[in-house]
């Protein structure tokens, strides 16, 4: 193993027996070695791997990742200047998801982070624009009109009725009656 390799996953976890890696994390930790010389391939690889992966050996961060994502970082940051004509994330959306993932995971390995927005795809008709490619007539936008005041009701007088009882009526009634049949 290189001492590239060797000196990033170090730094990573002073701790790592680089010699006691399992095949598959040496796998990728060679690849990262190669990687400037093979990218391609290995994109295109990796690609495919990372279909339904998060990590590209178990369910965590290894070495492997470490390895390959710092290795990788010149050539993706240059991919990702050239938005237009890389289309990384159109190529390459597997590897970019976790290349863009990785990187902030080790800050002390990947000081600066690559910046993989993906960029907003053009529309396809632009506004004021017919399929000729002649501007239609587009009409003006008319300005926001004052709010209007709202009119409160004048305040009406109600003249107040007293209602009286129907047992009152009665009585008054009955009483009418009984006069007039004295």
């Amino acid at each position: 193993m290189a001492s590239q390799s060797s000196s990033v996953l170090l730094s990573w976890n002073p701790n790592i027996q680089i010699t006691g890696l399992d095949n598959e994390t040496k796998k990728y930790v060679s690849l990262s070695e190669n990687f400037n010389k093979n990218s391609a391939k290995i994109l295109k690889d990796l690609e495919s791997h990372l279909q339904d992966k998060v990590f590209l050996v178990g369910d965590d961060l290894s070495a492997a990742d470490v390895a390959l994502a710092a290795s990788m970082r010149d050539h993706v940051a240059t991919l990702a200047k050239k938005k237009a004509k890389s289309k990384l994330y159109s190529n390459f959306p597997n590897v970019a998801r976790w290349f863009d993932f990785v990187q902030y995971q080790i800050p002390e390995i990947i000081s600066k982070p690559v910046d993989l927005l993906q960029a907003v795809p053009p529309s396809k008709k632009k506004k004021g624009c017919s399929k000729k490619g002649k501007k239609e007539k587009v009409a003006p936008k008319k300005e926001a009109a004052a709010p209007k005041e709202k009119k409160v009701a004048a305040p009406v007088e109600i003249e107040e009725k007293k209602a009286v009882a129907p047992v009152e009526e009665k009585k008054k009634e009955t009483s009418k009656k009984s006069k007039k049949s004295i």
